[in-house]
């Protein structure tokens, strides 16, 4: 059994509140906030902004969160759902990106399709850099110290990603080089998938908990990588119980 310690951090979102309010580097970074186009902000949680990130963003993880848990003991690390929502892209931040990218002034994301598909192009680009940023920092902390230090990217299914609308840069990680976990959580393992067969005429979505798996599991099939399932059907909800485990995970048609 592995009894290692790790460290885990999410990708996207966290209480960064030291990086948002400059403390590190002493520049305001509140407009790395994932913004919809009426200028609410995408956020997970009370001051806890998903993040449209530039490169500081994965320089703190790298220089602060990840290195500060490695040097305290941690001997792997879990980075946690990268998820760019697909109704953002309107943060000044996304808007220097979209210039640096694409060498010309930014377009809001619901002025065309065209512009729609780029703003996706982008974010995916976004938090490939980004991951490749920490797992570059974690490979260069391991040589120093002479270790082996396994990264990990805990993710949900490209289907669920798809059903709830978020652009993740799910398919280019084999490139990056980690080891991934599947996030098998009751919220988003059990939504229904939109489709459009006969059975969304009857009953508008399919729940698919195990094609979810699936879909992850086939983007590593020929890779020789390997995939970890992480079952968690009763998530932080009180209401799920692990007796309805069974009905919870069940596949409807």
């Amino acid at each position: 059994m592995d009894t290692s310690v790790q460290v885990m951090l999410g990708i996207a979102w966290g209480t960064y509140q030291e990086f948002l309010d400059g403390k590190v580097d002493g520049k305001d970074h509140w407009d790395e906030t994932q913004t919809r186009a009426d200028g609410t902000q995408r956020l997970h949680g009370p001051r806890v902004p998903y993040i449209a990130p530039e490169k500081a963003f994965g320089d703190y993880l790298s220089k602060e969160i990840v290195e500060r848990g490695l040097e305290a003991g941690a001997e792997g690390v879990v980075l946690e759902e990268p998820e760019f929502w697909a109704d953002a892209g309107w943060s000044k931040s996304f808007q220097r990106e979209w210039a640096d990218y694409y060498h010309e002034p930014w377009q809001a994301p619901d002025s065309s399709p065209d512009a729609q598909y780029r703003a996706s192009q982008l974010k995916y680009f976004l938090y490939r850099r980004t991951i490749e940023q920490v797992v570059t920092a974690i490979k260069a902390y391991a040589t120093e110290h002479h270790k082996t230090i396994p990264c990990y990217v805990a993710t949900h299914s490209l289907l669920n990603y798809a059903s709830w609308e978020i652009v993740s840069p799910e398919s280019s990680l084999l490139k990056v080089g980690h080891r991934w976990i599947y996030r098998a959580r009751y919220g988003r393992a059990r939504r229904g998938c939109r489709t459009t067969t006969w059975a969304w005429r009857r009953s508008g979505r399919l729940r698919r908990p195990f094609s979810n798996m699936g879909a992850i599991q086939n983007l590593v099939r020929a890779s020789g990588r390997k995939v970890w399932y992480l079952n968690d059907p009763i998530e932080d909800n009180p209401n799920h119980s692990w007796t309805g485990l069974q009905v919870q995970l069940g596949e409807t048609r």
